[in-house]
């Protein structure tokens, strides 16, 4: 067990909280941004899609920008 587990046990004893270092990626930072939907579509999502309607958009994005050889 590193050093590094001792301290996160210690933590834990306490009750604070860990945080899993390894899951934080420094190069992905994220803009919020706020992206109106028009009534209609945002009731369309709300009634068909399982997820939220910011997954739905990013991957809608994703998808576009892949078909268009960005990524």
């Amino acid at each position: 067990m590193s050093k590094k587990n001792y301290g996160d046990i210690a933590a834990l004893a306490t009750g604070s909280a860990v945080e899993d270092q390894s899951r934080k990626n420094v190069d992905k930072k994220i803009k919020p941004k706020l992206v109106p939907l028009p009534l209609e579509w945002d009731q369309i999502l709300e009634s068909r899609h399982h997820g939220t309607k910011s997954s739905y958009i990013l991957a809608a994005i994703k998808e576009k920008l892949i078909r268009d050889g960005y990524l």
